[in-house]
């Protein structure tokens, strides 16, 4: 969080200059930031390659500058990219780093255990693991419950986990049930324990070092709240002073030989009275830095002096019972703690009288928290539509209010937030290259093809049941199998035609019963339906679900007597459950309850036909064969939506929500034909049957 920065500069009557990837122009962050009035120029850069898009930006600025500027930077990403390239930096900018080889220990968690103990640092039990396979036995020689953290957390991970930083293991069966998540992502891990304790244990040290890791300034905090709560970011802190931290901070600064701002982060274990590391921070600045503004620190300021080799005079501390707050992640804590019964709403109530610093409010500097408001209510509540449920809120006020709006106005309006969508969504669709990492023991598809290719089909309405033979004679013809999906409360789905699908190398599946948006209104209502999709599942002897306009919640569909699942996405943020699961490969969904029967997940990868066609109003199908070449390149799972519904096929009188069935056609032959023997056509139940068999 780089306001704190910019805001101790700006107190100084110093400049601060942002530099921002394009993407981020619309980061929920990021564009509460460029409004503090501190901030005097903005600079987004091209981050389709995001270390060249900021080091060429940084240079461009650099060579406009008639004096060197000072670097600030405010994440680990950041970090690691200017350092890298700190000898192109160094003539254009001041700044202190760490040898390079030393900021990558530090922040790579497997790495930093060796460190420790060959400089006898005091740090958790804790111990390196290769892959999930190993983790049980490595597990053994520890005590429930422990922490599984990963080495380094990537693009992959923060795409999984978001803001979570670490696995909490309680039992064997947590164990079982990480495993399979473990192997998604691409980096090693490390098991460690937990010292036991309240946040209230957990001491921070912040410091501004010189050449010879002498302090300039230094200050410390104890942690009081956290996001996520117990293993996450500071959201509730106070300033203390404690000469053992200090002592103990410094001797470790002398031994790394660490320069320019560097920060530790400790628990004391009640079980020995000792400190243990935590985290080491080096070179960017956390959020929480901004408690040491309590007792009179300008820690940004110091490093600025120094660097322009100005006098710096040390400031006196002055202790202070106020604390500082990051006001977004306490609210999001703190029901965790209340319900925990760590804290009552009482408490935290007079617990916030005591809070003197904000991380976004700040009266000299208004606009930015002005700017929070009105996002919460505007986006609305992105940030919290999981913890807060507000997402369900908005579907029940979609599906109750559409009967009273005009489909053409329905139509009309989304085409609007679509295409404004399309724009801040560029990197990450209709590709997002994060999705192409192999799965755990890879070997791949049958008859060592390139890709896989799935074919499906929502069968919506009466009207698109009605052209469900027009689009089989269609694919028979060309040679393709594929899957019909029906929604059996919304229409009489004919018995012939499920016979016909199932004699003829066809699938059936159940879309839901009345493809109304109401699944997931609460359990109870998802319950009762679920009795009825099973009678459907059981009474058509089919094996597939998929969930009407992709609302989900993977955990309930274990209710289901199911092989495989497909409500899920690579990457689609245009649906109203827009959260992808970023892998164009199957995956299982283990179900570690009594009967311990899970299914397996297939997203889709291609974008569907009503996306493109009705919404986007695209003409032709560039968008479907750039994603298709990508999917072959990387050897994944091409598997397509389309509607009968949408497709229309007499070649005139062209409906607002049709389009020529001609683009379908088309994209059969170019699969055809340039990629003729290289892919493995498969229905999904056979893909799910093959995906189970391998993984065992």
């Amino acid at each position: 969080m780089a306001l704190p920065i910019i805001r101790s500069l700006g107190q100084q009557n110093i400049n601060s200059y942002g530099f921002f990837g394009k993407d981020k122009e619309f980061n929920f962050y990021t564009s509460i930031i460029q409004h503090s009035k501190f901030l005097k120029e903005k600079f987004f850069f091209d981050d389709s390659d995001y270390s060249s898009g900021l080091i060429n930006a940084l240079v461009d600025f650099g060579k406009g500058q008639k004096e060197k500027s000072v670097i600030f930077l405010a994440s680990d990403q950041d970090m690691i990219i200017t350092s890298r390239h700190r000898d192109i930096l160094k003539d254009y900018f001041l700044f202190t780093f760490p040898p390079h080889e030393l900021l990558d220990t530090l922040l790579n968690k497997e790495k930093f255990i060796n460190l420790a103990y060959d400089n006898n640092l005091p740090i958790p039990k804790s111990k390196k693991i290769l892959s999930g396979k190993n983790i049980k036995e490595a597990t053994k020689d520890f005590d429930f419950p422990f922490i599984i953290k990963p080495s380094w957390r990537d693009d992959n991970w923060l795409t999984k986990f978001h803001e979570q930083k670490i696995l909490h293991i309680n039992s064997k069966r947590d164990i079982e049930q990480q495993i399979s998540i473990i192997e998604t992502v691409d980096t090693k891990f490390l098991i460690q324990e937990i010292i036991p304790g309240s946040e209230k244990n957990i001491i921070c040290s912040f410091a501004i070092l010189d050449d010879n890791s002498q302090p300039i300034e230094i200050g410390h905090c104890r942690k009081i709240h956290q996001y996520p709560a117990y293993f996450g970011n500071t959201s509730l802190a106070e300033p203390i002073i404690d000469d053992e931290v200090e002592e103990l901070s410094l001797k470790i600064f002398k031994i790394l030989q660490l320069k320019g701002y560097a920060s530790i982060e400790y628990k004391k274990d009640q079980r020995d009275g000792k400190l243990k590391i935590l985290e080491i921070t080096p070179g960017r600045f956390n959020r929480q830095f901004a408690v040491t503004n309590l007792v009179g620190l300008n820690l940004p300021y110091a490093l600025y002096n120094y660097l322009l080799g100005r006098e710096h005079k040390s400031s006196k501390i002055v202790y202070s019972k106020a604390r500082w707050v990051s006001e977004i992640n306490e609210l999001r804590t703190i029901k965790t703690y209340i319900k925990s019964k760590e804290h009552s709403l009482i408490d935290w109530i007079k617990e916030l009288w005591r809070i003197n610093w904000f991380e976004i409010f700040d009266r000299r500097d208004i606009r930015p928290f002005f700017i929070l408001l009105i996002k919460l209510i505007k986006l609305p509540f992105i940030q919290f539509w999981y913890k807060l449920k507000i997402r369900r809120m908005i579907n029940k006020i979609y599906y109750f209010s559409s009967p009273l709006i005009s489909r053409r106005l329905q139509i009309f309006l989304r085409r609007k937030l679509i295409l404004r969508k399309k724009l801040v969504c560029k990197n990450i669709w209709p590709i997002d290259k994060r999705a192409a990492k192999l799965p755990g023991n890879w070997s791949g598809w049958p008859g060592n093809k390139q890709f896989a290719l799935i074919l499906t089909h929502d069968v919506d309405t009466a009207n698109g049941h009605k052209k469900c033979h027009a689009l089989i004679k269609l694919e028979q013809k060309l040679g393709f199998m594929s899957s019909f999906n029906f929604v059996p409360k919304r229409y009489d789905v004919s018995p012939e035609l499920r016979s016909y699908l199932s004699n003829n190398g066809f699938e059936v599946g159940v879309h839901g019963l009345y493809h109304d948006g109401k699944y997931f209104n609460s359990r109870k209502i998802f319950q009762e339906r679920t009795i009825k999709i099973n009678q459907y599942l059981k009474d058509w002897n089919v094996v597939g679900f998929r969930s009407p306009s992709m609302l989900r919640n993977l955990k309930w569909f274990h209710d289901l007597n199911i092989e495989y699942d497909a409500s899920t996405f690579d990457t689609d943020p245009f649906e109203p459950q827009s959260d992808g699961v970023c892998t164009i490969f199957p995956f299982l969904i283990p179900n570690n309850s009594s009967n311990g029967k899970g299914y397996v997940e297939l997203p889709y990868t291609l974008p569907q036909d009503f996306t493109l066609f009705v919404l986007m109003q695209e003409k032709g199908i560039e968008i479907w064969k750039k994603k298709l070449d990508w999917i072959a390149e990387k050897g994944g799972m091409a598997l397509l939506i389309t509607h009968p519904d949408y497709m229309n096929f007499d070649g005139t009188n062209l409906g607002d929500e049709e389009y020529p069935v001609e683009y379908y056609i088309e994209l059969l032959e170019y699969i055809k034909t340039k990629y003729e023997e290289q892919y493995w056509h498969v229905l999904p139940r056979d893909m799910a049957r093959y995906w189970v068999n391998t993984k065992k």
